[in-house]
């Protein structure tokens, strides 16, 4: 965020109590899918669009087999949420604290208590696991590594020492490791919006010569700078996450707005979302330049990039002057929340999602090079969105988790808009006329879980950074959002889809 945002932001939360943290409850007994015993304000049914591409809104499909979509809340107050699942169905939630990112005492100095919860029974309980000091609830992310099953933590870094924190556990959340050479130290990044990713090494002179692990570990942040990003750096680990050496920048200037031959929009930053490596060892990292969303490519394990052409045109302050509806909080705030807008199916065909005015998604079969715009997949009535997270498997079936309002109020700061929380799925994502089924997550009389769409930080009920989704069965989808109870700080919310049976 910007620093004159952020240091408002700061202000106003130093004058409001803290939140205390609310014991962890079984949730109602349920099965794998959504009953009404299981669901805080009902289960939803989803209605069926086709995508057209472009700019053309989603037309209805009739006669699809409806989904189930609906949300537990977890009773643990927490923020940034997001999700992740291990092999054995082990779900990792978070980030979860007693306080917030701006009432938390100890998050100048990084000394704030931090924790995820696991869940073993999908959600039906919780428990709270303890993160090494030095992980902030600010950007806290959970990833598992989908070949080790390993499970990393990172997020940002206000403190001492230097550098973004990073930490893995080999079983669930027992035991940590840390990082000893923390990528940000050389050269000096405040840790500012981390993204950890891992994938196999792409076969070159430099891995010939070196002894490496099976798996490269990736994080890319901002530099220099915490507060906007002027531009990008990725570092790697070669020896599983002990020590981190730098790479370098990423092609993008957020202050000229290109990447290589590829110029995006303007009055904006630059946001980068979390990497995929391909089988090949390809590394791929989504970025919002300045409104326009483009591709970056390494084939040398992160050492040099080259750009696709632009993507799509995603939310910003160009935006709101052509005459978008939303607000221009909405417009500049979904521009920075870019976090796990990039997933790749198990044939690697990757796919995209961005916000502008709905959920927009593009797919690409050759690695990241070209790209197919599928246009607006979020249904018409949706008239804002913020914070979308996609996922993906099979050979096209994806699965996307946002936040969205049916309508819209405030032309510049965005208060009063309702957001419930929403789930998208589609079976094939790369048919040439694909078919999206989505729902909220509650019903339209049920207390909104964001209620403006002004600044970020969880804190009077504004915007996190953050969504997750992942599958987590054959006819699973879950995602993670947050729900304000209280004026101060969220709850950590479980969404729930249960897909039909195909046929």
């Amino acid at each position: 965020m910007h620093l004159a945002l952020r240091t408002a932001a700061l202000l106003v939360a130093l004058l409001l109590p803290g939140a205390g943290l609310t014991p962890i409850a079984p949730a109602a007994p349920a099965s794998r899918g959504p009953s009404a015993a299981a669901c805080d304000y009902g289960v939803q049914r989803t209605t069926a669009y086709r995508a057209r591409g472009g700019e053309k809104a989603p037309v209805a499909v009739t006669g699809k087999r409806k989904a189930k979509v609906c949300e537990d809340g977890t009773g643990v107050l927490g923020q940034e949420p997001m999700l992740a699942v291990n092999r054995r169905g082990t779900i990792f939630l978070g980030m979860a604290s007693k306080e917030g990112v701006l009432t938390q005492a100890g998050f100048l100095t990084g000394t704030a208590q931090s924790y995820l919860l696991r869940s073993r029974n999908d959600g039906r309980s919780w428990q709270r696991i303890a993160l090494p000091r030095g992980i902030n609830t600010s950007e806290g992310v959970p990833y598992v590594d989908p070949a080790t099953d390993r499970l990393w933590v990172t997020s940002t870094n206000l403190g001492l020492p230097c550098g973004a924190p990073v930490a893995w556990s080999d079983d669930e959340g027992v035991t940590w490791r840390t990082a000893k050479k923390r990528p940000g130290c050389q050269p000096l990044s405040g840790g500012d919006w981390p993204k950890l990713f891992t994938g196999p090494y792409r076969k070159t002179a430099e891995v010939a010569a070196g002894s490496m692990p099976r798996r490269a570990v990736y994080l890319c942040n901002y530099i220099p700078s915490i507060w906007v990003a002027v531009t990008i750096a990725c570092w790697r680990s070669d020896d599983s996450g002990e020590t981190f050496g730098f790479l370098g920048n990423l092609p993008v200037r957020s202050l000229v707005c290109r990447s290589g031959e590829t110029a995006g929009g303007s009055f904006h930053t630059i946001v980068h979302g979390t990497g995929q490596v391909l089988r090949d060892g390809t590394v791929v990292v989504p970025v919002d330049m300045c409104g326009t969303i483009i591709a970056l490519r390494s084939i040398d394990n992160g050492r040099s990039w080259t750009s696709s052409s632009a993507i799509g045109k995603a939310g910003s302050v160009r935006n709101f002057l052509d005459g978008s509806a939303e607000s221009l909080a909405q417009n500049v705030f979904m521009n920075m929340f870019f976090d796990q807008t990039l997933a790749q199916d198990d044939r690697g065909n990757l796919y995209v999602g961005w916000v502008r005015d709905g959920v927009h998604l593009a797919v690409s079969r050759d690695g990241g090079k070209s790209w197919r715009q599928l246009g607006r997949v979020s249904p018409p009535q949706v008239k804002g969105a913020v914070n979308v997270s996609v996922t993906a498997r099979g050979r096209g079936e994806v699965a996307l988790a946002w936040w969205g309002t049916e309508a819209l109020t405030d032309p510049l700061l965005g208060f009063g808009e309702k957001y419930r929380g929403w789930m998208t799925h589609s079976r094939n994502a790369l048919a040439k006329r694909p078919v999206f089924s989505s729902a909220a997550t509650s019903a339209a009389k049920a207390p909104p879980q964001i209620t403006n769409a002004t600044g970020c930080c969880a804190s009077l009920q504004m915007f996190i950074e953050y969504s997750g989704v992942r599958f987590t069965g054959k006819r699973q989808v879950r995602a993670a959002f947050v729900r304000f109870h209280r004026k101060d700080l969220p709850e950590l919310v479980y969404g729930r889809m249960q897909l039909p049976r195909r046929g």
